[in-house]
């Protein structure tokens, strides 16, 4: 059996053309991809500095005094933000201002203060509006206690007068725990070529049926059974080396950020390649003639294509994409390899890692009954 795994790791290197594109494709992805939609992914990319507020005064002295305390804030010293205020006195003005230049712009109207911005901007408009909210929800507290214990309302008032820091907090995330393009990428675009492994197995049996080495292997006394996990095994060691080579280029001359534990995505993989793998290897089993696989791998080819959509191979989906892509992304191994990866290395949760790896091992468990069992049968059939 040993023999046989080392002849089809072998024969696998030997193919060179399929070795270097199962290599270097994935790279080559990463790569361009990763810098071409890097603006799609916000990450630490936007700036809360200088943040430009256009304002016009109409209000009354509640919503002033909200508004004095927004400009004291962008005051203090130290902060990761700042905004700059332009008084405007023409409403239409300031509102065409918006639509055309992406501005901000606060209303005081009276008691309210109507707040203004442009749908193609929304990380600085809803800084800012989180902002106004705060100060406001702060303020409509104060005024709440006048009404139930004026003497603690105006020690509130005091204190929040004292330090508006109090109005709300900021905390800094570095920026290795935030998802960018290419550490999205170098993620998603291993976990697709994973799937193109599917061809290895397959033809590899053909290829010795051809030539009739399986006869000579069964013919020299070793079962079917043993033939048939000795390429499976082979396979899912051919396809790691391929994908850790490939995850290491990306890691050490790219610079994905793949967290601190460079364990994490081989151990992702093992699963996705064991049942990718064993999938082939089992309709290897099954379908003798070679006209039918090649059916049967065409129709494989396009639910390929498939499941890299809709796990997330080609652009980055969340949530909301209806019904029938929500569900056909929970059974995408390729959505379950991209999720266990980013969860260990941006989240640290390790959960999703292991329970990948189980629900992995259990699947092998299954395909090498199943393998064994079908194996025996075509035995008997030659008995």
């Amino acid at each position: 059996m040993l023999a046989i795994i080392k002849a089809t790791i072998l024969d696998n290197i030997r193919d060179r053309k399929n070795t270097m594109f199962y290599i270097i494709f994935p790279v080559f992805l990463v790569f361009v991809l990763g810098n071409l939609l890097s603006g799609t992914f916000g990450g630490n990319n936007v700036s809360y500095k200088n943040i430009e507020i256009r304002y016009i005064d109409d209000g009354s002295e509640n919503t002033r005094k909200i508004f004095k305390t927004l400009q004291d804030i962008s005051k203090q010293d130290g902060k990761e933000f700042s905004f700059r205020f332009t008084k405007d006195v023409s409403l239409d003005k300031a509102k065409d201002d918006v639509r055309k230049n992406k501005s901000i712009l606060l209303h005081l109207n009276g008691d309210k203060i109507d707040f203004y911005s442009n749908s193609d901007s929304i990380s600085k408009p809803s800084f800012v509006f989180a902002t106004v909210n705060s100060i406001c929800r702060k303020y409509n507290a104060v005024t709440a206690m006048y009404k139930i214990n004026p003497q603690g309302a105006m020690q509130s008032a005091k204190n929040a007068e004292e330090s508006t820091e109090k109005y709300f907090t900021t905390t800094k995330i570095s920026s290795n725990n935030v998802t960018t393009a290419m550490g999205y990428y170098g993620v998603a675009e291993i976990g697709l070529i994973i799937f193109y492994f599917f061809n290895m197995p397959l033809y590899s049996v053909i290829e010795y049926r051809k030539n009739n080495i399986k006869d000579r292997i069964r013919i020299s006394g070793i079962p079917s059974r043993r033939y048939y996990l000795a390429v499976y095994t082979a396979n899912i060691i051919y396809a790691e080396v391929c994908i850790v080579i490939s995850y290491l280029v990306c890691k050490f001359v790219i610079g994905v950020n793949y967290g601190n534990n460079i364990f994490i995505l081989p151990l992702a993989a093992l699963p996705f390649i064991s049942i990718i793998v064993g999938i082939a290897v089992m309709i290897s089993v099954l379908i003798k003639k070679e006209e039918t696989v090649g059916v049967v791998n065409n129709v494989m080819q396009i639910l390929i294509i498939f499941l890299v959509f809709v796990g997330g191979g080609y652009i980055a989906l969340t949530g909301n994409n209806g019904a029938f892509f929500d569900i056909a992304g929970k059974i995408s191994p390729l959505k379950w390899f991209n999720e266990a990866v980013f969860k260990s290395v941006y989240a640290a949760d390790n959960s999703y890692l292991i329970n990948f790896l189980i629900v992995g091992a259990v699947i092998s468990v299954m395909i090498y009954l199943f393998i064994s069992v079908f194996s025996r049968m075509e035995e008997k059939y030659y008995e």
